[in-house]
């Protein structure tokens, strides 16, 4: 059985604040880390996103000498590096080999297909969508504007996403879907939820005027001396990795993040 635990970054590692975030690993294998929207796992270059990097956030908490860190069993003079590629702006897992021999054995693990990535979205209501679709559309990055992806025959690499309804708020207009696939590419899930008719609210890149619903919104009335009332209730890229699994560690998954769970507990109360 993985140990389950909470590791923290000081300030600067993760931002201005200290961080702890939940974490499940096994000793001298994997580590597995949640990751909040706004941190890189590891920097994509390209993008010209300047944010913190749990890469090196954890190579210098190794290097502290920290009871809490030295239990992970991190293999001498090694320097753990995430095993898959997470968009900036989406919350999820983080995975990472703890020895050199880990860290290939679960690249090969991702790199050929063998896991399985689990999401889950909030789109606005769109009754002409299937309840269950696939979209294999092949994605590459936009050159002039790297913080973008485009779909393209020609040099897009493939890339497949299996889309689920999981539940519909007819009331607030809103509507929760899983997005599944076995290898994650750059926006992946975020360009083929936008392909497919079902943008992802607070996505500033491909859905700009699809905004998560605020409290007033719900309530369908103004709430008196609550500014915060009238904003998105998950203010973030309403997009989440739920889950990760292979062969080799099981699945891996951690709560949900707060304002994700406010926002299902507020649709559940005033949505329907």
């Amino acid at each position: 059985m993985p140990f389950a635990a909470h590791l923290g970054f000081p300030p600067p590692l993760l931002g201005d604040h200290a961080v702890r975030l939940r974490a499940c690993y096994e000793p001298g294998a994997w580590l597995a880390l949640e990751k909040p929207a706004g941190i890189w796992a590891r920097p994509d270059t390209g993008s010209g996103k300047v944010a913190p990097s749990m890469d090196e956030g954890i190579w210098k908490q190794l290097g502290r000498d920290l009871p809490s860190w030295n239990a992970l069993e991190v293999e001498s003079g090694f320097r753990p590096k995430t095993v898959f590629p997470m968009d900036l702006a989406v919350s999820g897992i983080g995975l990472w080999g703890l020895s050199d021999a880990w860290s290939e054995r679960l690249r090969n693990v991702y790199g050929s297909g063998q896991g399985v990535f689990v999401f889950e979205l909030f789109s606005s209501r769109n009754g002409e969508i299937d309840d269950v679709f696939e979209v294999d559309l092949p994605i590459a990055q936009h050159l002039q504007e790297p913080d973008r992806w485009l779909v393209s025959h020609s040099t897009g690499k493939k890339a497949q996403t299996r889309f689920e309804r999981i539940h519909i708020w007819e009331r607030a207009g809103v509507e929760l879907w899983r997005a599944e696939t076995n290898f994650l590419r750059g926006h992946q899930i975020r360009l083929h939820a936008t392909e497919a008719g079902v943008p992802i609210l607070n996505d500033s890149v491909y859905a700009i005027d699809m905004l998560s619903p605020s409290l007033a919104e719900l309530k369908k009335r103004r709430v008196a001396k609550r500014a915060e009332a009238s904003l998105p209730i998950w203010a973030e890229l309403n997009l989440h990795l739920v889950s990760f699994s292979c062969g080799d560690i099981g699945s891996i998954g951690f709560e949900r993040p707060r304002p994700m769970q406010t926002l299902l507990r507020k649709l559940k109360e005033f949505g329907k």
